[in-house]
């Protein structure tokens, strides 16, 4: 949890924003990222691990369509899926100001909620089948290359004895590029 908040820390310094005379410096943000580092508990993308990577064969404003591959300590998911953000990530910000003596530092987020909708394999020690998952949850941008995602996987187990279902909430870290 420590390491997650000094990667948050860390983002939000990327992040800054100088305001000088009305007029932003910003980092805006590209659609140009294809690749997608998730590192944390869980997530949206790559399902059952710490570790997944993803990439995105399709972009557009609002849909992402990506193949991942993901790794926990004793399983292995492959996943492919889509996603589709509710709400336009380029114009909703959050905007945070501070003032300090005469210069003004602005810290700029976009925000959305999303909803991934995948199918992946999961190989463990105990069990291998596949898994379609709805993973609703909510992304805030901190810069062009970092994000942070929350919200939870549910899931159906397919196996060769009857199906089983879970809930799994994630809270992860993504860099893109």
């Amino acid at each position: 949890m420590k390491l997650l908040l000094t990667i948050i820390s860390f983002s939000l310094l990327l992040s800054q924003q100088i305001q000088v005379e009305n007029k932003a410096i910003t980092d805006t943000l590209d659609q140009n990222n294809k690749f997608n580092l998730s590192l944390g508990i869980l997530d949206s993308r790559t399902g059952l691990s710490l570790i997944g990577l993803s990439y995105d064969i399709y972009q557009d404003r609002k849909n992402e369509v990506f193949v991942g591959a993901g790794t926990a300590i004793v399983a292995f998911t492959g996943s492919i899926g889509w996603r589709h953000y509710f709400s336009d990530t380029y114009n909703n910000n959050i905007n945070v100001l501070t003032k300090k003596e005469s210069n003004n530092f602005k810290y700029s987020f976009s925000s959305s909620p999303f909803v991934v909708v995948s199918f992946q394999a999961v190989a463990h020690f105990g069990f291998a089948g596949f898994a379609p998952i709805v993973s609703p949850g909510y992304e805030i941008r901190l810069s062009k290359y970092f994000s942070t995602q929350l919200g939870c996987n549910l899931m159906m187990l397919l196996t060769h004895s009857e199906p089983e279902f879970g809930l799994f909430p994630f809270l992860n870290m993504g860099v893109n590029f």
